[in-house]
């Protein structure tokens, strides 16, 4: 879909210079009672291609910590959030008896500072830096 999306934005900005289209997507329903719903991550998503610089497309469901930053009151199913984006971390942490989860919230409370993280949690910097795109993926 975000290939299709682009090439319809590039195409369009050929035929009518100047103009800059973008698409925020939500992600897939299969209830159409759930169309507000589907609307408000929309519009999230929409929000974030500002944030984002040129990108043209934006997946609701990519969104990350950025979702959360542009949502609006009450908008946010912060559960589901949790569960999506820190979901991974808590259960890889689970299966392997590991401390991603601990890392990221050491990395948070320092200011995102990896030297800080590390003297914190008594490692060296480079494990900080190998775990933290751990909790991302």
């Amino acid at each position: 879909m975000r290939a299709v999306l682009q090439t319809s934005a590039e195409e369009l900005g050929k035929e009518v210079p100047g103009l800059s289209a973008g698409w925020g997507v939500s992600a897939p329903r299969s209830n159409p009672l759930a169309l507000a719903e589907a609307y408000v991550e929309a519009n999230t998503a929409t929000r974030a291609l500002g944030a984002v610089g040129e990108r043209r497309v934006a997946l609701h469901e990519e969104l990350g910590i950025l979702g959360l930053l542009l949502a609006g009151p009450g908008s946010l199913d912060l559960p589901r959030f949790i569960i999506d984006t820190i979901g991974p971390a808590l259960t890889y942490d689970r299966a392997h008896g590991t401390s991603l989860v601990d890392t990221l919230r050491t990395y948070l409370d320092a200011d995102c500072s990896q030297q800080e993280t590390a003297g914190r949690l008594f490692v060296h910097q480079k494990t900080v830096k190998y775990r933290l795109p751990s909790c991302r993926s």
